[in-house]
């Protein structure tokens, strides 16, 4: 029986797998049931000196007894499909199911869930493929995937997002679930694309209720809290959320959901694409190959009488108008809009033919935020094995403004909103100049480990 055939019969077994050459023979007993491999109290492998270039080695090969956590990771779970079918494939069944490759696609989605990422980049090169996970808005390096399995990795995910595996000359969107290690199901929104050296694949970790912060966990002063729920408690008027791409607006905007959500109250949204999955929300996802947009969805829905309607993105004239006519007749309003400062959403909405006179009459609050890193509480900002750089998570920055309030600096709002919840340091200032636009951001190479 040759190593292919051990191999074989782990996988079907769902049992982890080692290369016993690399074990020190005096740790290892023969019993009647096959080999056992004494292991100390921190249960890590006995390694002979002769295992050095370990990276080159099939992780699963090395790791998949190193201790529990690993045994989960490498060891082929019950949400892993047994059989997989597809017309046509430039890659055989058994070639895209075989352990190592399920495996290795599965390690790639929980390591990115335990790390925190929000989204997974698989990048192709004219020598392979790189992988970097988004962490704290930032590209990260991550170990390459074994050479053996990379230029099929594309196509296991493919598999597992119910994509056309027989197409890689056009874009294609999918989505996929794993269970992760507190055995909860999550969602990735799977992105392909065509490039010059193959498909490239992003995928972005679909944020789960229960990780969503309180309003007194999203880093607002007790003032602007106070606000936010006296504007929630409006039965009517609009609110609208303002920031730069991947500024949190999303996850301030379900925690309104949430809240909102009750039994007498129908909450509804329209999103492109959906971010969260909210329980007791009516959620509708674009879909412009059918022809549903933002302004066909709104009108459908304001006639299935909702109390509460989110609009994902305020883009056009026609969203524009239908959002105020909603705030006028009864109904509470929540939407974002692209703008730098939230005292600039008057001019913003003036393009889309909304005037002054229906602005102020409609709108109760505008939120302009944006995400800082905050400092490792470890190591304190030094740097350390649990953080990236002596950052750790991220916090909202947060500026308020109400019709008719006085043009100001934003940055006075900024600043009463880090020194409420962030301790004032000089990393934690620079981060938050920043952030602020007034300092570059870092080089990229202080970000690739």
């Amino acid at each position: 029986m040759d190593e292919q055939d051990t191999l074989d019969i782990a996988a079907h077994c769902g049992l982890p797998w080692i290369d016993l050459s690399l074990v020190d023979p005096h740790r290892i007993d023969s019993t009647e049931t096959g080999p056992v491999i004494q292991l100390n109290a921190h249960l890590k492998l006995p390694l002979i000196s002769r295992a050095n270039n370990l990276k080159h080695l099939m992780p699963n090969q090395v790791l998949a007894m190193s201790d529990q956590e690993h045994i989960d990771r490498f060891t082929v779970r019950g949400d892993d499909p047994d059989q997989l079918e597809f017309e046509d494939s430039t890659h055989d069944e058994h070639e895209l199911t075989q352990a190592p490759l399920v495996r290795y696609s599965r390690h790639v989605l929980t390591d990115a869930i335990q790390k925190g990422a929000s989204d997974i980049h698989i990048s192709p090169t004219a020598s392979g493929y790189e992988i970097f996970l988004r962490i704290d808005g930032f590209l990260v390096r991550q170990p390459s995937a074994p050479q053996q399995l990379e230029r099929r990795l594309i196509a296991r995910i493919k598999v597992m997002a119910n994509l056309d595996l027989t197409e890689s000359g056009t874009a294609q969107d999918g989505s996929l679930i794993v269970t992760d290690a507190q055995q909860q199901r999550r969602r990735f929104r799977v992105a392909i694309l065509p490039s010059l050296h193959g498909e490239k694949a992003v995928l972005r970790l679909v944020g789960h209720a229960s990780s969503i912060p309180p309003i007194s966990g999203l880093g607002l002063t007790d003032q602007q809290a106070k606000e936010i729920t006296k504007a929630l408690n409006s039965t009517q008027g609009l609110i609208l959320i303002t920031g730069p791409t991947g500024s949190g607006k999303s996850v301030t905007l379900a925690r309104m959901l949430l809240d909102l959500a009750r039994e007498d109250r129908h909450v509804a949204t329209v999103e492109d694409p959906i971010e969260f999955e909210l329980p007791n929300v009516h959620q509708v996802q674009l879909n412009r190959a059918r022809h549903l947009d933002f302004p066909k969805s709104l009108r459908a829905l304001l006639r299935q009488d909702p109390d509460v309607l989110m609009i994902g993105e305020i883009r056009d004239q026609e969203t524009a108008e239908i959002a105020i006519q909603a705030s006028e007749t009864g109904h509470l309003v929540l939407a974002t809009l692209h703008t730098k400062r939230a005292q600039d959403v008057p001019n913003r909405l003036s393009h889309f033919g909304i005037t002054a006179h229906a602005f102020d009459a409609c709108v109760r609050l505008v939120i302009s935020q944006r995400l800082i890193r905050t400092l490792c509480l470890i190591c304190g900002g030094s740097g350390c094995s649990e953080c990236n750089q002596g950052f750790r998570g991220r916090a909202g920055l947060f500026e308020f403004w109400h019709p008719g309030d006085p043009i100001r600096d934003a940055r006075f709002d900024y600043y009463a909103s880090v020194t409420h919840h962030l301790a004032r340091c000089a990393t934690q200032e620079k981060e938050i100049q920043r952030v602020l636009g007034y300092l570059p951001d870092p080089t990229p190479e202080t970000h690739l480990h």
